[in-house]
């Protein structure tokens, strides 16, 4: 097996497990929780993954972007990366309090642990991407493993025992503590709260990125938040636990994406080929995950749904056009991934825009008519629109990348030789 086929099946498989410990989490608490106290952990976790895919798109994505050629060489930058997400973290984790016990009157006591975690789960999440995209994907595996293994571990051993909101986000804090110490010495970085060396350095693809993934990952929490808000914890918890349902198919979406961005910037496939192919993958990935989709639906009405813990009435309502937004929000991945490779971040921002915008407006207005499922339905429809307008996109754009694959990285460090 040849080195870069090898790394991008690493990369795969590290994706693969980070995405599938976020599911198991979610899994184990729709398992075994009651549905106020699911509601509750996953605005609380929601509003983590939310921040932490902020910070993948302003300090990791340009690294996947750019590849630096060894661990040696790209370390300044990583170290400039993690210190940036550091303080994002804090900025988050000073955010959360206010957010949590007055919008949704959690409680002090978990919400302070939460907010603990978060600056950790950034960095943490940082150093990894930038090892895949050092060419270290290994490495990252290893941290992605141990961080999943502890935290499956925890808050199955705490759930067995106590329901308790408290212990439960304490046990998820404590392993992502732990995965960052790790992270931090295998690498031997040591992240200052230092953005502004990261913005000059790598600005040019980090504002962007961030502003689309503003765009996506904040209206997608919006969404919930507003269900939640508008129809109580329980519906909120009804859309989490059908998303912990699909978990399978999100941990493949989130493994193929950032395999997808580092093939795609790797390859310089010419655009029509590009095209072609990545409009191939959205047809498969949307199939696919339908499929399976449809599988978890009729095995959960097979007179299955006691198996789906305390929740499981409440998740069957939403469970189908739940499907069919996951089904939507995967096969964009195909197109979205060729538009990065082809440099069209303004673009790609604008289409970002309008889509934050419908999702929400989609949940918010669904949730008034329909409670969780009229909510789960206008998501749906939100993201069957994104997937056209990313598929229009793609078949019009031109090739607007660098001559060769030295010359983003040339430019981006340009800054740093003057």
């Amino acid at each position: 097996m040849n080195t870069a086929r090898r790394a991008d099946l690493l990369t795969l498989a590290d994706q693969a497990v980070f995405s599938l410990s976020s599911a198991a989490v979610m899994l184990v608490v729709t398992l075994r929780a009651h549905a106020a106290t699911l509601g509750a952990f996953s605005l609380l976790q929601g509003y983590c993954i939310c921040l932490l895919q902020l910070a993948q798109a302003a300090f990791a994505e340009p690294l996947l972007v750019q590849r630096p050629a060894s661990l040696a060489t790209g370390r300044p930058a990583l170290t400039r990366a993690a210190g940036g997400s550091l303080a994002f973290g804090l900025a988050g984790a000073a955010a959360l309090p206010l957010f949590a016990t007055t919008a949704l009157d959690i409680s002090w006591a978990v919400t302070v642990l939460a907010a603990a975690a978060l600056p950790a789960l950034v960095v943490c999440d940082t150093i990894r991407l930038g090892l895949t995209a050092a060419g270290h994907p290994g490495r990252a595996l290893t941290i992605d493993l141990f961080w999943g293994s502890v935290q499956c571990t925890c808050l199955t051993f705490v759930l067995s025992f106590t329901g308790s909101l408290v212990w439960l986000t304490a046990a998820w804090s404590a392993s992502a503590l732990a995965a960052a110490l790790l992270a931090a010495a295998i690498t031997r970085i040591r992240p200052r709260p230092t953005p502004l060396a990261w913005w000059r350095s790598h600005g040019d693809l980090a504002r962007p990125y961030l502003a689309e993934a503003t765009a996506l990952a904040g209206s997608t929490y919006l969404a919930l938040y507003l269900v939640g808000s508008l129809g109580g914890l329980e519906s909120a918890a009804a859309l989490r636990g059908a998303q912990a349902l699909l978990g399978p198919s999100a941990v493949a979406a989130n493994a193929i994406r950032v395999a997808a961005i580092s093939a795609c910037a790797r390859t310089r496939l010419a655009v029509t080929a590009l095209r072609q192919r990545s409009l191939l993958a959205a047809v498969v990935l949307g199939g696919l995950t339908l499929l399976y989709g449809l599988a978890v639906l009729l095995f959960s009405r097979n007179g299955n749904m006691r198996l789906l813990g305390p929740s499981g009435p409440v998740i069957l309502t939403v469970l189908p056009a739940m499907i069919v937004y996951r089904a939507c929000s995967t096969a964009a991945i195909g197109p979205f991934a060729a538009l990065r490779a082809l440099h069209h971040q303004r673009a790609l921002m604008r289409l970002r825009l309008l889509s934050a915008l419908l999702l929400p407006l989609g949940a918010c207005t669904g949730v008034l008519y329909d409670a969780a499922a009229g909510a789960a339905t206008g998501m749906a429809a939100a993201a069957a629109l994104s997937l056209l307008g990313h598929a229009m996109l793609l078949t019009a754009a031109p090739d607007r990348r660098p001559p060769c694959d030295t010359c983003s990285i040339t430019a981006a460090r340009a800054p740093e030789a003057r």
